[in-house]
Formats: C-alpha cells, structure tokens, sequence
C-alpha cells in the first residue's frame, strides 16, 4: 500500500471518528447538562484537561516513537525487523522507568485539589489509578500509527470512544453521577489497549520484541535527548490548547466553563479537522525525509498547507453565521457566548491551524529543539495573555491572547525553521497560499456582513445561508484542487469536475501519486 493511500485510510477514519464523535456528542452534552448539572459537567470538562498535564510525564518518549518507526520503515534496510524491535523495546522499557513519577504526579494532583472542587475527589481516584495502569499501554496505538496502519488506529479509537459513551450514559442513567464518566473513561481506555494488542499481535509481530533488555545509559541518552525536547513541545501544546478552560472556571467558576466550551463546541471539532489530517501525514512525511528528494518532499509539505487551509477557511465561512442558532437549539440561548467570542474562537483557529502546519512539517524535518524553544515561549506568553485578558474582559479574552501569541512569538520562527529544512526563502514559502488567502478573504468578508446585518435565527435559514456561502468558497478554492503540488493527490476524474465548475480557471488535472 503506497504512502498515499495509507495516510488517506488513517485521515478518512479520523473523519469518520470525528463525524460520529460530534453527531453523538451533541445529543450527549446536553443529556449529561441535564443529568448532572452545569457544576458537575463543568468540572469533568476540567478533569479531562488534567489529564493532558499528567501525560506531560512522559517526557516525550511516546510521543516521538511513530516518528522514530517511520524512520526505520523508511530505510528498508534487510534489519528492518530487528531495528523495529529494539526501538519497541526501548521505548517500552524508558516508559516503564518513568512509571513512578507518573504515579507521584497522580498522587499529588488528587491530594491537592482545590476545595471548591471536592465533588471530584470521589470519581478521580480510581480514574487515576487506572490512567498510571495504562500509561505504558500507550506505546501499542503509537507503534501502529508508526507503522502507518493509520486505519486501524481509526477503528481502535472510535471503538473505545463507543465503549466509553456506552458505558457513561448507562451509569448516568443509573444515577451514578460523576463516577459514571470516570467508570466509561476507564472501559474505554481498556478497549484501546487491547484492540491494539491484538493488532500488532497479528500483523505486526515482527516489530514486537520477546523480551525487553536492560538498557545502559549511553543507549538511551540518544533517544531521551530528542525525547525532552518533544516533550517540551507537548507542555508547550498543553499550555496554548489545555490552559483556556482552567483558567476560566478558576477565575470565573465551573459554571463559566459551560458556555465558553458550548459556544467552542463547533469551532473545536473543525479545528480537529486538519489536526488529523496532518497527525496522519507526519509518519509519512518523516518516511520521505530517509528516501525521497528534497524537492518531493517539499512539494508534500506545500500541498499539505493548502489542504489544510482549504479546510479551515471552509469551516470558518459556516461557523460564523450558524453557531448562535446551533448553540441556541442545542443547549439553549443562555449558553451562547455571543458573536464576538465566536469571531474570536475562529480567528484563533485559522492562525494556529497555519503554525501547526508549518510546525508538523519543521517536525518530520527533525526540527524538535527549535519547535520545544518556540512552542514553550508560545505557551508561556499565550497562558499569561490569557489570565490578564480574562481578568479584564471575560472569556473572550483566551482566544484573542492565544492569536496575539501566534502571530508574533509562534509563526516568525517556525517559517524560518521552514525554510531552512526546504532550502527556500520564507516568502516563497508563503507564496502557494496567497491564492487561498485572496478567495478567501471575499468569502469570509460576506460572511461576515451577513451575520452581523441579519443572523440567520432558524434551522431553515441557517442551512440556506451557511449553504450558500460553503458553496460559493468551494467554487472559488475548486481551482487550487487541481493545480500542483495538490493535484498530485486529487484523482484526475475529480480535477476535471473542478475545473468544470471553478469560478476561477487554470486547473490542471492530476493522479493519485504515493
């Protein structure tokens, strides 16, 4: 199976994950608000942060192995299966060195809860303990995405998210309040692991090892000195991604933490859009950095932008008119945050969508200090930005200080680093999304007008306008479909359909390449 159609597989399936995730989660937002109350659902909300601190702990070392495998895989050298078992092994052997810190940290963030959210302290401890069980289990579904078997990862993923919906909404039922999310939270992360296992088991034997050796310092120095920086980025990541509701609920209160997450419920789930596409294209692209030219692998990385940017320029365009009405049918007008939170939720999306491109491809490049120096100085200044301008005008003020924070510590450097890996100038870097940019802007300013003038307040309304103006973006952008680098993965029959209908001429019809 080309690199092609493995990363289409895992990024389809994420789509699909994501597709179920939302159709369902809307229904179950509002079941668990009812259940439970806007207090107890707010602090599961924070909860689920938590845990993105705790796997701080890691240091990197899981985060780095699909990137480490892909590498091996793309060397196809005759040791191939040798080499994947010693990098399974070590990788294996650094998490279970790590396992006592885990289990500190755990201890520490249990013991320390804040009274205000004592609630909690029940329901946490056995979802603790079982997220120190599993810690070392998160090695299976990273040395598979390694391995790009990108759709079976999908599958595991949706089978535990299933799992763990099953599960919680029949012990809400019940009447077991928080317990009953951390008892779904535990099952589902039983059934990744497993699924997982049983996967490498069967297809992929060659990349497990029979024993786990011990490892002298020397060996590990190697691995453990890329895996800190990434691990840096992950802080880094948890501070501008993980911070906001936090922050919120503990200088405005759980219950402050409902709107801002429901009015972000939309914008959040587009924003995960490109993530997956781009997670799916980094062992991929790490696989090229071994075997391929430098100018394929530049092409790769700039077809990679635009597609990124196609979609999120889409959802931008129906985000901005429709979210009032969903948030108002969905949970109720009260939990709107207004169009200017909206607006600014948005804005933050397309900026960090932007550095997070350009970062994931600085990242297969093997780039990880220069991502760990940038993303922490982004973090650091994004967390600060945002406790002032929530202290001064509300939930509004996260994701203007996390733009504000990407814009001018995030973005500058990582285009140099960019650069620098591609062998060509910033602004010719930048050049192949002017054209996005342009048709975009004349979508998004339409959009924007129309949903100040005349908001759409009903379901028919909204699905005419958001519609219409996906419509529109869709025959400006069509061109850039079928032009290179991005048609060397749109089939021709779909670059003749665009060319056909594009408001702008000029595509060049092109073939599925690996």
């Amino acid at each position: 199976m080309t690199r092609t159609r493995r990363f289409l597989g895992g990024a389809g399936l994420g789509y699909l994950n994501q597709a179920v995730m939302v159709v369902v989660g809307v229904w179950l937002t509002r079941f668990l608000l009812t259940r439970l109350g806007a207090h107890d659902y707010g602090l599961w909300l924070v909860t689920l942060q938590i845990f993105a601190y705790l796997l701080l702990a890691d240091f990197g070392v899981v985060a780095l192995l699909p990137r480490e495998a892909a590498y091996v895989t793309g060397r196809h050298e005759s040791s191939l299966g040798e080499d994947l078992r010693r990098l399974t092994a070590r990788t294996v052997r650094l998490v279970l060195w790590q396992l006592p810190f885990v289990a500190l940290a755990a201890v520490g963030v249990w013991l320390w809860l804040p009274a205000a959210w004592e609630p909690l302290r029940g329901p946490l401890a056995p979802v603790l303990v079982a997220f120190v069980a599993f810690f070392p289990l998160r090695v299976l579904p990273a040395l598979l995405e390694g391995l790009q078997d990108l759709a079976f990862v999908g599958w595991a993923q949706l089978s535990a998210w299933v799992a763990t919906t099953i599960v919680s909404v029949a012990m809400v039922i019940g009447g077991e309040g928080l317990s009953a999310l951390a008892s779904g939270w535990i099952v589902g992360q039983l059934v990744l692991a497993g699924v997982c296992w049983v996967r490498l088991a069967s297809h992929h034997r060659e990349a497990l090892p029979a024993e786990l050796p011990e490892l002298s310092w020397p060996a590990s120095k190697a691995y453990l000195a890329k895996s800190v920086w990434v691990s840096i980025s992950q802080v880094a990541q948890v501070l501008v991604m993980g911070s906001d509701v936090l922050i919120i609920g503990a200088t405005l209160g759980p219950i402050a933490v409902v709107p801002y997450v429901c009015t972000s419920k939309l914008v959040s789930f587009i924003r995960n859009q490109p993530l997956i596409f781009l997670q799916s294209a980094v062992p991929g692209l790490s696989e090229m950095r071994t075997s391929e030219t430098r100018d394929r692998v530049l092409s790769a990385t700039t077809a990679l932008m635009q597609g990124t940017l196609i979609l999120s320029g889409a959802a931008t365009c129906v985000i901005l008119p429709s979210n009032g009405w969903f948030v108002g049918w969905w949970v109720g007008p009260g939990n709107y945050g207004g169009l200017a939170l909206t607006g600014a939720l948005l804005a933050n999306m397309l900026v960090r969508h932007t550095s997070t491109t350009i970062a994931y491809s600085v990242y297969a490049f093997g780039y990880e200090r220069r991502l760990a120096v940038v993303g922490l100085a982004d973090g650091i200044v994004s967390v600060l930005g945002t406790v002032a301008l929530v202290h001064l005008v509300g939930a509004v003020g996260a994701p203007i200080a996390s733009v504000v924070s990407a814009a001018v510590v995030s973005l500058p450097p990582l285009l140099l680093a960019y650069a620098r890996a591609t062998g060509i100038p910033p602004w010719l870097a930048l050049k192949p999304l002017w054209p996005w940019c342009r048709r975009f802007g004349i979508v998004l300013s339409l959009a924007a007008a129309l949903t100040i003038v005349r908001p759409p307040v009903t379901f028919i309304a909204t699905v005419a306008v958001t519609g219409a103006l996906l419509l529109l973006y869709l025959l400006f952008q069509a061109s850039l479909l079928g032009q290179a680098p991005l048609a060397r993965y749109v089939p021709r029959k779909v670059a003749s359909v665009l060319e056909r209908f594009s408001l702008v001429r000029g595509v060049t019809p092109g073939r599925v390449r690996s």
